[in-house]
């Protein structure tokens, strides 16, 4: 076989990351008559590298009797590419000579790294910097989100290609800034895949799906990247339908776009059809397994997240972290535990999770000993949040402030957690000067302190007053944001405004591809805050219309208003749906007590006697039925 045939194998080799066919090949190689060739033991190396053996590459480099430049290279690439940056470093320093390959190999192995200022350090230090050059250190800024430094090395850069505009296009668009991408888009000379997909992601990530999907439809060839972008984009916002739509125009689709489908039908709250996506799902990775296990822990089925895990065949880090995060929500804190003891060694995350559990079920004092352990050095602003939100879970005002001024530094959850451990402890007007305090302030941050207003007695107007300040500061409110105002308008007899906002988010829910529509929690709210007003018949209208089964809370939330108002008759129908809802508990003997005192208080006497007969009936059969 000659030269050029050999090196064609090797090629291909070296792309399909075959390393047993690399030895093969490699082997063939010593047999021939080429073995003294350097062009085609550089070729070897090279294939070594990308087939994932750095060991192997160096064999094939100290076999060849002369090594070049080139040689010198490809092992500082075989090393880069497998994470050896110490061996890349000696290779780099005891190379004869560098060409500005060898460079550029140097400052993309210190940036994956994230060395950013030896990347820079040997960027300087080149002799000759080519458009590679500029690119790679301009990439390195960019993936770190130093995009002010990025912009600069761009405008200084003598010569530009597609890779360089690509690389600061993907740089804005993956740190949020869309007007940046906009304007780059527009600009650029020449557009390529990579150019239409950064462009599709930074609208994606901005939530801006409708533009996302006209520049995936405006771009010439898509790929199966352009698909999985916004395949996940659509899964990520709910968006069950449009998700179904592309996912049936994708010819092959990959285990991100499967997975993205699985996300998809979980956000819709369809776990059955989630599950069904993931049994066909050919080759499974560990990603897809967390998402089916993390949709069964977000809908509370731990059952479900258990059995799974059970069929796992390697739990790893985020596999466990999701079934701590389970267990401490349903309060086993004992299989919590255990989940933690899996990773607890390297995983701050999993160390911040065993916490939040721990605190969140009035643990405060296992709380405090885990942060003590946890080692310094792997304390960050997550787990001090962590054990704030502790402090404020459990009302400990002291050690909450404590926690906060001792940490290094503070973030927008930071300063939520002090708003929040304020109003729970009573100080409202405490934890008003430090919302207004407050660097930056979430979606989040509005809602704990529009939820504190909503909660105290007389604050109503405060929270609509905050309500509208959201808005104006350019915030789309969410669930909790309609849940609190309306809990405001209930409490502070605010019905008309109440009943408008109510509208407003009945409304909302019938636009297309909105994410907000009324859950059962806010139609209860409605049914306590008219009957709280005296509106008795549009409360049962509400209980009967609404998209839900209605269940023994909405019922009872209008019983009780029946009693305050003495409606006699509707407390009658409110308490027989109860009994049918829940024929042989508590909810339907507390009913009926309730009705019986309504028909007492009207003067019917006859009609609480005949409840009381009933009840004592109901009683003496459950009675009997136990012994």
């Amino acid at each position: 076989m000659d030269e050029s045939s050999f090196a064609g194998l090797i090629r291909r080799c070296g792309d399909s990351k075959d390393l047993s066919r690399a030895h093969e090949l490699y082997s063939r190689l010593r047999r021939s008559c080429e073995r003294h060739s350097t062009y085609l033991a550089n070729l070897c190396a090279h294939m070594y590298g990308k087939c994932g053996s750095a060991k192997d590459a160096r064999r094939v480099f100290d076999e060849i009797q002369e090594p070049n430049v080139f040689s010198w290279t490809i092992l500082m690439q075989a090393y880069a590419a497998n994470g050896h940056l110490e061996q890349v470093e000696n290779a780099f320093h005891t190379m004869p000579e560098r060409d500005t390959a060898a460079w550029n190999t140097m400052i993309k192995a210190y940036a994956s790294r994230g060395r950013i200022r030896e990347a820079r350090r040997i960027f300087d230090l080149m002799p000759h910097k080519n458009v590679i050059s500029w690119t790679a250190m301009l990439t390195a800024h960019a993936k770190r989100g130093e995009m002010e430094q990025a912009q600069e090395l761009f405008d200084k850069m003598p010569h530009k290609n597609t890779v360089t505009w690509n690389a600061l296009l993907t740089g804005y668009a993956t740190s949020g800034h869309l007007d940046e991408c906009v304007w780059i888009f527009a600009a650029m000379p020449g557009r390529d895949a990579v150019s239409w997909n950064a462009m599709i992601l930074a609208f994606a990530q901005q939530g801006q799906l409708d533009r996302a999907k006209s520049t995936f439809d405006a771009m010439p060839n898509p790929d199966l990247i352009s698909y999985s972008i916004l395949l996940a984009a659509f899964a990520q916002k709910a968006q069950l339908q449009r998700a179904i739509e592309l996912f049936k125009l994708i010819h092959r689709p990959n285990l991100v776009c499967w997975t993205s489908m699985v996300t998809a039908y979980a956000r819709a709250g369809d776990l059955l059809s989630a599950r069904n996506i993931f049994d066909k799902i050919p080759r499974k990775d560990p990603v897809c397994w967390n998402v089916m296990i993390s949709a069964y822990v977000e809908a509370g089925s731990l059952h479900a997240a258990r059995a799974l895990l059970h069929e796992m065949p390697n739990p790893n880090a985020v596999t466990w972290t999701a079934m701590l995060v389970a267990y401490g929500n349903a309060g086993h804190l004992e299989e919590a535990r255990n989940a933690f003891e899996m990773v607890r060694d390297g995983n701050t995350v999993t160390w911040n999770a065993m916490i939040s559990a721990y605190a969140r079920h009035g643990h405060l004092d296992e709380a405090k000993i885990l942060f003590a352990t946890l080692p310094e050095s792997d304390k960050n602003v997550v787990s001090w949040n962590a054990m704030l939100q502790a402090y404020a879970d459990n009302r400990e005002l002291d050690g909450a402030e404590h926690i906060f001024w001792a940490m290094p530094e503070h973030n927008v959850v930071s300063w939520t957690a002090m708003v929040t451990a304020n109003a729970k402890c009573g100080r409202l007007e405490r934890a008003d000067s430090v919302f207004g305090a407050m660097p930056e302030r979430s979606l989040v941050s509005w809602n704990a302190m529009m939820e504190s207003y909503s909660d105290s007695a007389g604050q109503g107007s405060k929270t609509l007053e905050l309500f509208r300040e959201l808005e104006l500061v350019g915030l789309e409110p969410n669930d909790l944001s309609f849940m609190s105002l309306l809990n405001a308008c209930s409490h502070g007899g605010l019905s008309e405004q109440g009943l408008s906002y109510f509208g407003r988010l009945k409304a909302s829910s019938s636009v297309e591809r909105s994410s907000l529509s009324p859950s059962r929690e806010h139609y209860c709210c409605m049914v306590d805050m008219l009957g709280r007003s005296g509106r008795l018949r549009d409360a049962e209208e509400l209980v009967e219309s609404m998209p839900f089964e209605p269940g023994v809370v909405e019922w009872g939330s209008l019983l009780g208003a029946c009693k305050t108002y003495s409606d006699v008759d509707r407390a009658s129908r409110a308490v027989e749906n109860i009994v049918e809802l829940d024929p042989g508990n508590r909810a339907a003997n507390s009913a009926l007590t309730l009705l019986s005192n309504v028909y007492a208080a009207a003067g019917r006497i006859r009609e609480a006697e005949a409840v009381q007969t009933r009840l004592r009936s109901r009683t003496r059969v459950r009675s009997d039925g136990n012994s």
